[in-house]
């Protein structure tokens, strides 16, 4: 290369154009190659030159940089940098794969420096490619820690056969620690994905709504995915199709899935005596007698980590000598690993990477010795920042870098590191030993950091940046769990009540069940005081209910509501008292749920009136108002809140989600407008659920509105703008597979309007299928029971409705159960099986009378030849029970000449009211009498008037059924 002056200048004007190239610092260079910054400033000032294994790491950093060889060359023309044949191989041996190979989240892997374990790599490769078709296919790759399973797999996803076989991408997520739904979120950070953050009060299909989302948007043609280090339950993961997952774990309990042929087992043991060798003189000149490297062989059993780390110290001492003659000295007792170590019997198991791991820390500065010591307080992987913040200690960076230099740790990314999970432990057990006096101090700080961690991600949260705030939380999840654990342990009750604050919306977005019943045994067993347990319950019960267990969530809502009401927190309590109710009714216990807004008067209303028109509550009371008020019937009134809904929207705060609400409120509004007749603006409220739908980006309310704009085109006769508008809800279909039921059975409806009757089946068995098991089968079975009779299909509709009572008993769908036991005792009495229409109709009374359906039980009065207005007694009993909104009056302040109770109530600034007359009988002797007791036995009575009107009658307790099942959905 000629004089070294001229070489020294050459490689000088050479680095600080590559610096400049990739825009780096020395420091940030030295992160990516491991050549020290020191050699680089000296070599950028003319001072030195490289050694070779340095410029190897900087060839190795130049064809990681690039995607072929010609963009290789490229380069180097660029940055005038040169490179021998040798490093010239080894640039082009760590090219990247083509732009066409999508690769995601792949570690660094260091290709010249990795002993490749022949046999289990041939064989395991052999396997995947043998999948020549998409496919389901799970390999797993299991074996003891430390013995090189991350790094087999690295390996086989660097190598360009794989890579050309899983063109569809290979997408390498790290599990440790971490459960399925962590999964999915980094699947879609790697997709660009929007995470879904819907339905989170009533019911939590967050998770599934991603997974399938996930699913969908994966590339087609084969690919790749690796689990590394995943030790939860497998099942997840087996019979997905058009993709191949690879998993490392240390569980080994394979057997009866490895029997039915649903994976294919690898297990990884130690390495050969050829490739343990290999490893441990890899770029180390072998400088002392065979003997000795065969008794330091043997020391380590062959086994990788211990080899690994070995070989890196020998590196550092270039040669073995040093490591020879501390064989002879008494390196493990002064680190007692096996005492108080948390992996029982691990220790033990591992001597060899004691014997390697203690030689190395041995070597670092006290300094250095109480960095590695603080990893053991802290999650992987160790993140500078955090760690300076916490722990106090100086310069933790270039600990780390002296860390990792004694092959005790790697770096993940720029200022984030990562070690083997045997060595995290020995942190762990190190920590306890040497700074006992610290820990509480320390674990005080890690608790303090990550809790205002979490509340800075709430804010991000309320703010409106919700994806960039569940992938946050996703990403510090560990810290947050240990900061809980700390917060714990030293009874930090405000700090407990915190965490649950700023992290209950993510646990139940991720269905971290187990989790959250875990916190919340831990707040409960630490909390004393009533207030903070009473704040914290808001939080668990909200948990609860949005990762699916209802149950679980009323008490702690009951108790957080019961507080709010006593410490008169109005705002609170009404944000409360809607959670509580949503919990109720996903319970299924509606009259509970109901009854919930009668305990105090209107106090629901009034504090909801007095909230501020930005405020987020406001929004959710007036929704929820609407909700409740078309549950009971009252439409007027459900229309009256739902438009105050509408009119709050612009006055909130912007967020993406925002219009995922406006868009559900849209179908309440547009159902409500349907049942009082006013179809037009049915039609314009469906519309504007659409165009929010479509601003927010919420595909599946997009379709449920246009889903209720066909179904209503369909009614009004607008045949061809319905098939038009169900053309392009089906076009949309693969991002909405959560209402691909409902399309099947508005396809039917279309089919039906049409005359298609063999069409319209079809359509209603496929809805049927896709709701098994589900509330939606009892509608849908009643809706076809209907169409059936529209067509004289008697015997159809019979099993149709026989079907809709198998499926509502099985689901407690209450309200489908009784109209279709009314409609098959009706048709059994009209066709003169009387006994048998009776037997259906008297099983019913009882429940009828419980759901408060006084319309239904008139019926049934009427076909069991009793007087209907005995129902009204019911009624009024019923009234009188919740005399919260009941006013008795007397006749001369009612002006009117017959005795009687007035329902009123409030609606906006007006109230509507409905007489319920008298009946000139002694209600007295209905104390104590069933439904069923009443209606059988006093048959007979004496015709009241009848009500006076049709407002009257729609603002009772009845609820009327309707002519055509429209709105059941």
């Amino acid at each position: 290369m000629g004089n070294k002056k001229t070489e020294k200048a050459k490689q000088s004007d050479a680095l600080s154009q590559l610096l400049c190239h990739f825009n780096l610092t020395p420091a940030e260079l030295e992160q990516q190659t491991g050549v020290s910054k020191f050699v680089i400033s000296r070599t950028k000032s003319g001072k030195t030159l490289m050694s070779k294994p340095n410029r190897q790491r900087i060839a190795r950093f130049l064809g990681r940089k690039c995607a072929s060889a010609s963009e290789l060359q490229s380069l180097l023309r660029k940055i005038d940098w040169p490179l021998t044949d040798e490093e010239l191989r080894i640039a082009e041996s760590n090219l990247r794969a083509p732009e066409s190979v999508r690769l995601h989240g792949i570690p660094h892997f260091d290709v010249q420096r990795h002993v490749c374990r022949v046999c289990q790599a041939d064989r395991l490769q052999k396997a995947l490619l043998d999948i020549k078709e998409p496919s389901k296919s799970v390999f797993v790759l299991h074996g003891m820690a430390g013995v090189g399973k991350t790094e087999l797999a690295l390996y086989l996803v660097h190598n360009p056969e794989i890579r050309n076989h899983f063109l569809g991408g290979i997408f390498w997520v790290n599990m440790e620690g971490q459960e399925e739904s962590y999964l999915w979120i980094k699947l879609a950070d790697f997709l660009g994905i929007k995470l879904p953050v819907d339905d989170l009060n009533i019911e939590a299909r967050s998770l599934k709504q991603l997974q399938s989302r996930v699913q969908r948007s994966l590339p087609s043609g084969r690919l790749l995915v690796v689990l590394d280090g995943m030790e939860v339950n497998i099942e997840p993961w087996l019979g997905s199709t058009h993709r191949c997952f690879l998993i490392t774990t240390q569980l080994a309990q394979w057997g009866d899935y490895r029997s039915q042929g649903q994976i294919d087992a690898h297990e990884l043991d130690i390495m050969s005596d050829e490739e343990s060798r290999n490893l441990l003189t890899l770029e180390v000149p072998v400088n002392v007698a065979e003997s000795d490297l065969q008794r330091l062989l043997a020391l380590l059993e062959r086994h990788p980590l211990a080899l690994s780390i070995t070989n890196q110290l020998a590196r550092n001492d270039r040669g073995f000598h040093n490591l020879v003659a501390e064989m002879a000295e008494p390196v493990l007792p002064k680190l007692d690993l096996d005492r108080g170590t948390t992996n029982q019997g691990s220790a033990n198991k591992h001597r060899n990477v004691q014997w390697a791991f203690t030689v190395g820390y041995n070597r670092l500065t006290e300094d250095t010795k109480k960095v590695f010591r603080f990893l053991g307080v802290t999650p992987q992987p160790f993140r500078i920042r955090p760690i300076e913040a916490i722990s106090g200690l100086s310069e933790v960076g270039a600990g780390l870098r002296a860390i990792s230099g004694q092959g005790l740790a790697k770096i993940e990314r720029p200022g984030i590191y990562r070690t083997h999970r045997l060595l995290h432990e020995y942190a762990g057990v190190l920590v306890k030993q040497a700074d006992e006096r610290e820990l509480p101090n320390w674990n005080q700080k890690f608790a303090e950091y990550y809790l205002n961690h979490s509340h800075d991600i709430w804010q991000l949260w309320s703010s409106g940046h919700e994806q960039e705030a569940l992938l946050q939380w996703a990403e510090h999840e560990p810290y947050y769990i240990a900061g809980y654990f700390y917060a714990a342990q030293l009874g930090i009750q405000d700090w407990l009540v915190g965490y649950w604050r700023n992290l209950h919306i993510y646990l139940s977005i991720n269905q971290r069940k187990a989790l959250i019943a875990e916190w919340q045994k831990i707040l409960t067993d630490v909390v004393v005081e009533p207030d903070p347990l009473a704040i914290a319950a808001f939080y668990i019960g909200q948990a609860y209910l949005a990762a699916g267990d209802a149950q679980s969530a009323i008490p702690f809502l009951e108790n957080a509501r019961n507080w709010c009401w006593d410490k008169n927190e109005q705002e609170d309590w009404l944000l409360a008292t809607i959670v509580l109710c949503k919990a109720w009714l996903a319970a299924g216990s509606r009259e509970t749920a109901l009854a919930l807004l009668q305990e105090h008067d209107d106090a629901y209303e009034r504090i909801a009136n007095t909230l501020r028109s930005d405020n987020p509550v406001t929004l959710d009371a007036w929704e929820f108002f609407g909700m409740i008020r078309q549950m009971q019937g009252n439409y007027w009134a459900a229309v009256y809140g739902y438009r105050k809904a509408q009119e709050l929207f612009h006055m909130q705060p912007e967020a993406s989600c925002k219009r995922m609400v406006e868009a559900g409120v849209c179908i309440g509004l547009g159902l409500s407008y349907i049942a009082i007749g006013k179809r037009s603006e049915a039609l314009e409220a469906f519309t504007a659920g659409m165009q929010a739908a479509e601003a927010g980006g919420y595909p599946f309310q997009w379709s449920e509105n246009a889903l209720h704009r066909v179904e209503l085109l369909i009614l009004e006769g607008q045949l061809e703008s319905a098939e038009e508008l169900l053309q392009e809800v089906g076009k949309r279909q693969t991002d909405n597979d959560a209402v691909s039921w409902y399309l099947a059975s508005i396809s039917g409806e279309l089919a039906w309007a049409k005359g298609d009757i063999e069409d319209a089946e079809k359509a209603y068995a496929e809805a049927i299928e896709q709701t098994k098991r589900t509330l939606w089968e009892a509608d849908l079975w009643f809706r076809l029971a209907y169409h059936r009779e529209r067509v004289g299909n008697d015997e159809g509709k019979v099993a149709a409705w026989q079907k809709t009572r198998e499926s509502a008993k099985r689901t407690q769908h209450h309200h489908k159960y009784l109209l279709a036991s009314l409609e098959y005792g009706r048709y059994l009495v009209g066709k003169g099986q009387k006994e048998q229409g009776r037997e259906v109709l008297i099983e019913i009374i009882n429940l009828a009378a419980e759901e408060r359906q006084y319309g239904l039980l008139s019926e049934i009065a009427t076909l069991l030849d009793v007087d209907p207005d005995i129902v009204k007694v019911l009624q009024q009993r019923e009234t009188m029970q919740n005399a919260r909104f009941v006013l008795p009056l007397t006749m001369e302040e009612l002006g009117i000449q017959s005795s009687g109770i007035f329902w009123v109530e409030t609606v906006g600034e007006e109230q509507q009211s409905t007489h319920i007359p008298g009946f000139g009988v002694n209600t007295d002797e209905f104390v104590g009498k069933t439904p069923l007791e009443i209606l059988l036995g006093f048959g007979n009575l004496p015709r009241s008037e009848p009500f006076d009107s049709e407002e009257e009658q729609q603002g009772s307790f009845e609820e009327p059924l309707s002519e055509d099942p429209i709105g059941e959905h």
